[in-house]
């Protein structure tokens, strides 16, 4: 693992060794184990690498291989080493002895532009065929390693990171304005609705699932692998499905283990990072191996007024369950009491390339990381697509399914347990999915008539409003199939589908494989395993609710492994409930941030300043009802956003000329 980058000269010059100095030169501002670059005439390939598995220490990056002319440099773990090395018939090293590179070069002079299909894991690389003269590249199937991308007719140059790229002189530092109205107007925390739009204007990101062929001639880039309908498994009784669920999960926990450092995960007391703990646990126990536990926990004196009835914020009690069964993790608390959400926006303006939404979550992201890069963990679990896979059992999305594939007497069945369990009467659970059947744009014109707050949403968006007309914002959702308005009902398929899109892992990559480099750490999720992700597209939906009981899968699954108290829970966590507590303290000068937003003129061209104005006048972080108030969040986005413009120009970074900004 680690950072890579490079350039092909497709006009046939000479790369200039003072840019790929330059472009090594950053990589360095990074605590990694080791870098070394390779360069002859008309490319160059640079790589700084971590030192994760004992593969990892085999060889050097970027590796010359005579046979054949190739030159690769990758940022990669393989979960299907073994089974390559026996595709591959390898007879001349051992399996022990070959490195992620050597195998992933070899699948190349095996299946060509092909290869990234067969292979399973985390990983972004590019390979020089000398013999072609093309460069080729690709990342993993679910976008774990962000390949950002420069192409001209005389020039091609990649990075793991943004920053590298800006040395070249013919990469302007122009912004993408279609990127900043998609930062600024999506309600969720998405960064942007196209996939491979970065924040500046002349750099793309290679999607989850592609490749990348460079020549002289010309480029193409392709897909190797769509989320799709898997053909339905047939099995004669509950408990087939359960221990094929146990089997293909465990076996990605299993291969995310291989580390040559102590392993940690992020746990919280849901079903998903406690069910990764529990075999991680056993998997570990088995070579006398500890696991790290790391949990963010509310602030002292946290205020839990207005809390929703099925969400809890402090979730110990479910941690010391945990705790009473495995002997062989290492727990540990985290409050960050000096963090909030405004902490160190400088640093991860830096570390992200970028702003960012997550703001109530990121402090302690980060924290968490330093707290393991402290114990020695290198490798950091988390299960953070569960509700996707694994866990996945929304019973409406799940009803809406048994409807279409005409399961109606089980559908029915599952109306009247549900009405039980939620203690709601059958007629209006029916009522409910019903609505399911209703065409999304009648869907809301209906919420438009009857509901006042129908456009609630967009509160959490500080965008100019002309702005935003003169990039067709609206157009573009309707482009993109978003539903800012969150009215669309979706089908179980159609749910995940979404969730896996392109535009969703594009998010997930950048925060993930960047906040994890700065600690000299890879975060890796099991729950995103493309083993996984198939197996669960494959499961009947029936399998996911039963007895009126959601995510009923994983928890008939994980019977006798997980304790009850959190198997069998059907009260969520909501990590960060504490967010705008932690803030009461600095009000006065968040009041004075706003009330400054517009003195620059980018400020004033992207974001709706009488709006941002209006309501920081109105603010009260006292209040009760200050923690679910999206212009809450809308400010703080705000002042977030008109940070990183006051850092750019402090780089001397400008905003777009062509903008009159």
């Amino acid at each position: 693992m680690g950072i890579i980058c490079g350039i092909y000269r497709r006009d046939g010059k000479n790369v200039d060794i003072r840019v790929s100095f330059s472009m090594m030169q950053e990589l360095s501002n990074y605590p990694l184990d080791a870098k070394d670059a390779w360069q002859s005439d008309q490319v160059f390939l640079g790589n700084c690498a971590q030192y994760l598995t004992l593969e990892s220490y085999q060889k050097k990056t970027p590796c010359f291989y005579s046979t054949g002319n190739y030159v690769i440099t990758a940022d990669a773990v393989l979960d299907n080493r073994e089974e390559l090395f026996n595709l591959l018939d390898i007879k001349d090293r051992k399996l022990e002895d070959i490195t992620e590179s050597d195998l992933i070069l070899r699948t190349y002079q095996k299946w060509g532009e092909k290869c990234p299909a067969y292979l399973l894991g985390d990983f972004a690389f590019a390979i020089w065929d000398a013999q072609r003269k093309e460069m080729f590249c690709a990342v993993d199937h679910t976008g774990n390693r962000t390949l950002y991308y420069y192409i001209a007719p005389h020039i091609f140059a990649f990075s793991t990171l943004i920053n590298p790229l800006l040395c070249l002189k013919e990469i302007g530092r122009k912004y993408s304005e279609e990127w900043i109205c998609d930062f600024l107007s999506i309600p969720s925390v998405i960064h942007q609705l196209d996939c491979e739009l970065t924040l500046y204007q002349d750099i793309l990101m290679l999607p989850a699932a592609h490749s990348l062929t460079v020549s002289s001639k010309g480029f193409k880039k392709r897909a190797y692998w769509i989320v799709e309908r898997q053909k339905e498994l047939k099995f004669k009784s509950d408990g087939e499905y359960e221990e094929a669920l146990r089997q293909v999960f465990g076996q990605a926990i299993k291969c995310r283990l291989r580390s040559c450092r102590p392993v940690g995960i992020m746990l919280s007391g849901g079903l998903d990072s406690a069910s990764i703990t529990c075999l991680a646990s056993n998997e570990l126990k088995k070579v006398n191996q500890e696991l790290y536990a790391f949990t963010a926990v509310p602030m002292d004196g946290f205020d839990s007024t207005g809390l929703p009835p099925a969400r809890i914020a402090d979730e110990t009690r479910y941690i010391e369950a945990l705790k009473e069964n495995f002997s062989n993790i290492i727990f540990k608390y985290c409050p960050f009491p000096d963090k909030h959400a405004l902490s160190d926006t400088e640093r991860f303006f830096t570390v992200l390339e970028q702003p960012y939404k997550i703001f109530e979550n990121l402090f302690w992201i980060d924290g968490i990381l330093r707290e393991a890069q402290k114990s020695g963990v290198r490798t950091m679990l988390i299960g953070g697509m569960g509700n996707t896979t694994i866990s996945y059992g929304s019973f409406y999305q799940c009803g809406l399914s048994l409807y279409l594939s005409l399961k109606w007497f089980t559908l029915f069945q599952e109306i009247r347990a549900f009405s039980k369990v939620k203690h709601k009467h059958p007629l209006r659970v029916a009522w409910v999915l019903a609505k399911s059947f209703v065409p999304y744009e009648v869907q809301k014109f209906w919420q438009k008539r009857r509901n006042v707050n129908w456009n609630r949403p967009f509160e959490l968006s500080p965008v100019n409003p002309v702005f935003a007309c003169q990039m067709k914002r609206n157009e573009r959702f309707k482009k993109f199939c978003y539903d800012p308005y969150y009215q669309k009902k979706y089908s179980a398929f159609d749910h995940r589908k979404m969730m896996l899109s392109p535009y969703h892992l594009s998010h997930l990559s950048t925060v993930y494989t960047k906040i994890a480099l700065s600690h000299n750490m890879i975060i890796r999720d099991p729950t995103m395993d493309k083993r996984v992700i198939e197996f669960c597209l494959s499961v009947p939906v029936e399998q996911f609710i039963r007895q009126g009981q959601e995510r009923s899968l994983i928890r008939r699954a994980m019977a006798g492994i997980l304790p009850d108290e959190i198997r069998l829970n059907s009260v969520r966590g909501l990590q960060s409930a504490d967010y705008v507590q932690r803030l009461r303290p600095l009000e006065k000068e968040i009041y004075q941030e706003i009330m400054n937003i517009g003195e620059l003129p980018e400020e004033k061209r992207y974001l709706d300043l009488a709006r941002i104005h209006q309501k920081g006048r109105e603010m009260n972080l006292f209040g009760c009802k200050a923690r679910t108030n999206p212009n809450i969040r809308m400010l703080l986005r705000s002042i977030i956003f008109s940070r990183f413009l006051r850092q750019q120009i402090k780089r001397g970074i400008a905003a777009n000329p062509q903008s009159g900004v």
